[in-house]
C-alpha cells in the first residue's frame, strides 16, 4: 500500500475515533501494510470516505485450518453517512472475499454497527467477555480526574520474544477448540504493533502478554495472552502475582471466551463479567455453507490477543 494512503486513512481514522494521528498512522501501518491484508477504499473526489480492511487470521476448529478473515477499521466519513456506504463497502468486500475463496469472517463490534452487520447475515455469538479485577476500587471509583488517557510505557520487538515451547503448549490445549493458531513468525508480526507497545512478565513457567494505560488518573492493565506450560491454576497465580507486582496497576481487565482455559482462573482471581454487557458483540459470517459444519457444537478459545486490532 502506498504511503499517501496510509496517510490519508489514517487521517479518516483520526478524524472519526479522536486518537492521536501519529498512534493512528502507527496502528495502520502495521494492520495494512502487508501481503495478507485486505483493504477496500471508497473515494469522492480523490477523498477517501470509507475503509473496510481486513486480516488473513490463522483460525483453526480442531486440527483443520480455515481460511478466515478479521475485520477491523471500518469507517465511514462523518459528512458520507446515511447513505448507505457502510452497507455497499461491506458488500463489496464480501464479494471479493468469497471470489478470494474465503471461507469466514469474524470481528467485534460496536453496539451502533451491529445491526448493519446482521442485515448483512453476520451472526452473534454469546460468550465472549469483558472480565475486569478492580484491585484498587476506591481509587477507581474516587480518582482525580486527569486529562491523560493513553497507552504508556514502551517495549521493543526484541523484549517480548515467547520462546516456541510456551507457543506449542498453548497451541496444544487450545486444539480441540475454535482458536488462532500461534506460530514465531505470527507473533512477531502480531506485537510489533508499536502504537500498543505491548509488554510481558514471565515466570519459569508462564507469560503473560498485556499494555499499559494510563486513563482519567487510573493506571489499567490490559491483558492478551496466557502462555502457561501447565494449565494450573497455581501456575497461572505466580505470573499474575508478578504482574501486579510489577506494575501495581489499579484495575486490570482482559477480553476472553468462557471456553478458553484461562477464564476460570481468572474468575477464581475475582475477575467479574460486567452484568449490564454481559456478553460482547463477537460477530460471524459464513461465507462457505460447506464449513458450517466444522464450527457446528465447538467451543472457541479466543482471547484479547486474538482482537485487538482496531
Amino acid at each position: 500500500m502506498e504511503t499517501t494512503d496510509i496517510d490519508n486513512i489514517s487521517k479518516l481514522f483520526q478524524i472519526i475515533w479522536k486518537i492521536d494521528l501519529n498512534r493512528i498512522k502507527s496502528k495502520t501501518k502495521w494492520a495494512f501494510d502487508n501481503d495478507f491484508s485486505k483493504v477496500l477504499l471508497y473515494f469522492d473526489n480523490d477523498e477517501i470516505i470509507a475503509v473496510r480492511g481486513g486480516i488473513n487470521w490463522p483460525l483453526m476448529v480442531l486440527d483443520k485450518e480455515i481460511k478466515a478473515i478479521q475485520l477491523h477499521g471500518t469507517c465511514v466519513h462523518p459528512d458520507f453517512r446515511r447513505q448507505g456506504i457502510f452497507t455497499s463497502i461491506n458488500k463489496d468486500f464480501l464479494k471479493d472475499a468469497i471470489e478470494e475463496q474465503n471461507d469466514f469472517i469474524f470481528n467485534v463490534s460496536v453496539d451502533n454497527s451491529r445491526a448493519g452487520y446482521e442485515k448483512l447475515g453476520w451472526e452473534y455469538i454469546k460468550g465472549f467477555r469483558r472480565l475486569t479485577f478492580f484491585r484498587k476500587p476506591f481509587k477507581v471509583l474516587f480518582g482525580k480526574e486527569s486529562i491523560e488517557n493513553k497507552i504508556i510505557q514502551s517495549r521493543t520487538v526484541e523484549d517480548l520474544n515467547i520462546p516456541t515451547s510456551f507457543i506449542d503448549e498453548r497451541n496444544k490445549r487450545l486444539a480441540n477448540s475454535i482458536y488462532c493458531k500461534y506460530s514465531t513468525n505470527f507473533l512477531r508480526w502480531r506485537l510489533n504493533n508499536e502504537s500498543e507497545k505491548y509488554k510481558k512478565v514471565q515466570t519459569g513457567e508462564a507469560i503473560i502478554i498485556y499494555k499499559v494505560k494510563q486513563n482519567k488518573g487510573i493506571k489499567e492493565v490490559i491483558i492478551g495472552e496466557c502462555f502457561l506450560l501447565r494449565y494450573k491454576f497455581s501456575v497461572f497465580c505466580k505470573v499474575l502475582d508478578l504482574l501486579y507486582w510489577k506494575e501495581n496497576p489499579d484495575l486490570v481487565y482482559t477480553y476472553i471466551f468462557k471456553d478458553h482455559p484461562c477464564y476460570t482462573f481468572f474468575t477464581r482471581k475475582l475477575f467479574i463479567p460486567n452484568p449490564k454487557r454481559y456478553n460482547l458483540n463477537f460477530g460471524t459470517k459464513f461465507l462457505n455453507e460447506k464449513v458450517r459444519e466444522e464450527f457446528e457444537s465447538k467451543k472457541w478459545a479466543i482471547c484479547y490477543l486474538d482482537i485487538d486490532t482496531f
